[in-house]
């Protein structure tokens, strides 16, 4: 596992996922290989199966981080507050994480 207190794990992790983003912005889910994610990331392979096992891995890892950052937080104030309210604190969230979400829906799609 990677050692969080390491500035360069982290910011390695953090390349990975911004390819990985990138990528499935151009490309399907499924036409991604893991050299293209370390061609965007310009990392090497050793490097990319220190942090992740495999692209799906890395995918199951940005679905629950987007999870823990966006929606529980999100979904925790809901019926604490009056809709509007709700809605008013919601919706800037949701718009600022609004391109993550939309290609992370995007990928789990079944056409």
């Amino acid at each position: 596992m990677v050692n969080k207190a390491d500035i360069r794990a982290i910011k390695t992790a953090k390349s990975i996922k911004e390819a990985f983003f990138t990528l499935l912005e151009q490309k399907e889910f499924e036409e991604i290989t893991v050299q293209d994610i370390l061609d965007e990331a310009l990392i090497n392979r050793t490097t990319f199966y220190k942090h992740y096992a495999n692209k799906n891995i890395l995918a199951q890892a940005l679905v629950e981080e987007l999870k823990q950052r966006v929606f529980y937080p999100i979904l925790e104030q809901r019926f604490s507050e009056p809709s509007l309210q709700f809605a008013q604190k919601a919706s800037p969230q949701i718009i600022e994480h609004k391109k993550k979400i939309l290609v992370i829906f995007d990928m789990s799609r079944d056409d």
